[in-house]
C-alpha cells in the first residue's frame, strides 16, 4: 500500500476521531468556554467540513405546533450541509 493510500485509508479513523472529541468539547456549557477553547471546536467543524465524506440526511424541526423547517445534516460528522 502507498504512502496516499494509507494516509486515505486513516482519514475516516481520524473523522470519527474529531467527531468523538467534537462531541465531548461541546458538552462544556457555551457560558464556561473561553474563546480559546470556542476556536478549537470551530476548527473541528471546518476539518469535519473538509474532510469528511459526507451523507446527507434531510430531516425536519418542529418550530411550532403546526410548522416545521427542514434541515440537512451529515450522518457520519453531523455537521450541517447547506
Amino acid at each position: 500500500m502507498s504512502e496516499e493510500e494509507t494516509a486515505n485509508a486513516e482519514i475516516p479513523n481520524a473523522v470519527s476521531f474529531v467527531v468523538n472529541a467534537k462531541k465531548q468539547m461541546e458538552r462544556l456549557a457555551a457560558p464556561y468556554r473561553t474563546t480559546s477553547y470556542q476556536n478549537l471546536i470551530c476548527t473541528m467543524e471546518k476539518y469535519l467540513e473538509k474532510t469528511c465524506a459526507h451523507i446527507p440526511v434531510i430531516d425536519y424541526i418542529d418550530t411550532h405546533p403546526e410548522a416545521s423547517h427542514r434541515i440537512v445534516y451529515c450522518k457520519i460528522c453531523y455537521c450541517t450541509i447547506h
